[in-house]
């Protein structure tokens, strides 16, 4: 059941609103805003509705939720992952409106809950609620880089099964691996196994430990007893109720593979009738029969005995460029944090050996000091640590601060970082690492705290 807090001030119609996900074709989530049960989305002339979408997990109270909703109107998101979206009733009459889907950009999404939070403004009078019960998002398309399957020999007409997908991404997601999965098995008339007639769920652990299954190496279904049987294994990621993303399907044909013998023989590993079609003549050997047959023979191999690294080097230079990073909402501020380790070189100063670049869908790489370094020094001029799009005035220029005024939108952004080794003389030398880098960006509500 939902969970509705309704606090109202002045004479509004206080709507009852839910996340409805969005499956839209593609690598993202979206949700939308629609009435809950039975009722309307109908506002008042000039009413506007602010909308708040949080994680479950994020714990956001209606205290602090009516907070943000009452600071602006606003559409973007923000660097707690939380997004918003408002809509007003612009006409003189009553009128029902419809929000514009919503984009979760966050790339964490799968398998997370979000609430829902809402703000009517109607002039002076203003109306709170929230939906907390936590709602799933559509599960996106997932895809797999190759499957191991096994059986071993039960009984004489049984196989136990294990099948294995090692590795599955999920679209726009790499590192993409939760769950949670169902799985079943189908033979090629659509019938099911009586062992596993239906749906079976399973959690991450079966990337690791595979699934099991005991199945008949002849089809059950069928009206005589000597048909191998032919299965399709299906695997999917199961999202909240009647919610699944698309199907990894393995068959597994044993008509093609085996001839109906194979049972009878599988615990010798010998096939009395393969398929004749998997056999194929290479040569033929002919051996004198002078040599007689108890020939000594001395089997002979050849083999590595150990392996070491003697001595290892790397190259004096090196250039890192990151893929562009999109955004969706209007950046007013720009700064750099890295985490890096910079070994102590002779005659060369730290900042000439990583230095750090960032490009604007402009073409033009500007160079940026992070903020976890002390000044730093291009010439004579100080490396700035912040950019600002706008329009710098008179005494605005600090130094470390760069002001940047495109004249438009800015769409992305690309990170380059630039290693040189290049004045040490010694090939052999510990390399500079860079851990991670992280990208701490402002829109300007945020920045000036509206």
């Amino acid at each position: 059941m939902a969970n509705y807090i309704n606090i109202t001030f002045g004479d509004l119609d206080t709507l009852e609103l839910k996340l409805s996900p969005v499956n839209n074709a593609d690598s993202n989530l979206y949700f939308d805003v629609v009435p809950s049960g039975t009722t309307t989305f109908n506002t008042k002339p000039k009413e506007e509705v602010r909308v708040l979408i949080a994680p479950n997990s994020a714990s956001l109270s209606d205290a602090n939720a009516s907070g943000l909703l009452r600071r602006a109107h606003r559409d973007n998101s923000d660097a707690d992952g939380y997004y918003y979206t408002t809509i007003t009733n612009a006409t003189d009459t009553d009128a029902e409106l419809d929000f514009n889907l919503i984009k979760i950009t966050d790339s964490t999404w799968e398998n997370t809950k979000f609430d829902l939070f809402w703000l009517q403004k109607l002039g002076d009078y203003i109306a709170f609620s929230s939906n907390t019960s936590g709602v799933y998002g559509y599960p996106s398309n997932i895809s797999k880089e190759n499957v191991l399957i096994s059986g071993n020999l039960v009984t004489s007409r049984n196989i136990s099964y294990n099948i294995r997908w090692p590795y599955i991404t999920n679209e726009g997601d790499v590192t993409y691996s939760n769950g949670p999965y169902r799985f079943r098995v189908i033979y090629w008339d659509g019938s099911y196994p009586s062992s596993i007639p239906d749906w079976t769920y399973h959690g991450s652990g079966v990337l690791a430990s595979g699934i099991a299954v005991d199945l008949p190496f002849y089809n059950e279904n069928s009206s005589t007893t000597d048909i191998p049987s032919v299965y399709t294994f299906v695997l999917q990621n199961a999202g909240p109720t009647d919610l699944y993303s698309n199907e990894l399907v393995i068959k597994m044909d044993h008509q093609k593979l085996l001839s109906a013998d194979y049972l009878g023989n599988i615990d010798n590993e010998t096939f009395t009738t393969p398929n004749p079609d998997n056999i194929k003549l290479t040569n033929q050997i002919l051996i004198d029969n002078e040599l007689g047959s108890n020939l000594d023979r001395t089997r002979m191999s050849i083999g590595i005995d150990d392996i070491a690294i003697k001595d290892n080097s790397y190259q004096k230079q090196g250039t890192y460029v990151s893929q562009l990073y999109p955004l969706d909402f209007e950046m007013y501020t720009f700064s750099l944090k890295v985490d890096e380790v910079i070994p102590e070189y002779p005659n060369i100063v730290d900042q000439d050996v990583i230095k750090y670049f960032v490009e604007f869908n402009s073409n033009q790489w500007e160079q940026i000091s992070p903020i976890t370094r002390g000044d730093e020094l291009n010439g004579d001029k100080v490396i700035p640590k912040l950019f600002i799009f706008d329009t710098a005035s008179d005494d605005s220029d600090t130094g470390n601060i760069k002001y940047l005024n495109y004249g438009s939108t800015i769409g992305g952004f690309r990170v380059k970082i630039v290693f040189d080794l290049s004045s040490l003389v010694n090939a052999r030398f510990a390399p500079p690492e860079v851990h991670d880098y992280k990208c701490l960006i402002f829109d300007k509500d945020q920045f000036f705290n509206i």
